[in-house]
């Protein structure tokens, strides 16, 4: 079963809304800057991807969100290894680039039940927790608001699956050293 069976469909209306803010905003401030196309294009496809999940959990089946996830992801991906290449290695685009990694395997193997991914995804979720609250702290501009509203998407998936996980008796006993 997948995590987002166990969100409540309310969450991904925030979650679309706080990608599509982020979109919106970083395009006023962004404007003009061409690199920056595949930041607000990732994050319009994030908010599309969070709107069909919400519309499946009700169900509806429009698109496939494993397919729009990852190419938001993967915008975003594009985004992270140019800014890395144009201003260099820093904590914070490196920490972006492999959360956009993490998100891209996210979407295509969120439906196992494999305890062992269970790692990989919780890196994912805290590495871009890290990312955007750091971006928060030290943003001067308004554009920290929706940057603080996409770290909440994340802490909110961390809670949910690792809720999820140790809710499923087969990781309890794993966890507890019960397992074979």
């Amino acid at each position: 079963m997948s995590i987002v069976n166990k969100i409540p469909n309310y969450m991904f209306i925030y979650n679309t809304i706080a990608h599509l803010t982020f979109a919106i905003v970083n395009n006023t401030l962004l404007y003009g800057l061409n690199y920056h196309i595949f930041l607000i294009v990732g994050h319009l496809f994030i908010a599309l991807t969070q709107f069909l999940l919400y519309m499946s959990s009700i169900g509806f089946q429009l698109l496939s969100a494993t397919l729009t996830g990852c190419i938001g992801h993967t915008f975003l991906f594009i985004y992270a290894s140019y800014t890395i290449y144009k201003y260099g290695k820093h904590t914070s685009s490196i920490l972006f680039l492999i959360g956009q990694i993490g998100m891209i395997y996210f979407y295509l193997h969120h439906n196992g039940d494999n305890i062992h991914e269970h790692p990989i995804f919780v890196t994912t979720f805290l590495t871009l927790i890290a990312f955007y609250l750091y971006e928060y702290v030290i943003s001067t501009s308004y554009i920290k608001y929706p940057t603080l509203m996409v770290a909440f998407v994340y802490i909110i998936f961390a809670y949910h699956y690792a809720k999820f996980k140790l809710n499923d008796p087969k990781n309890r006993q794993f966890l507890q050293g019960d397992a074979v």
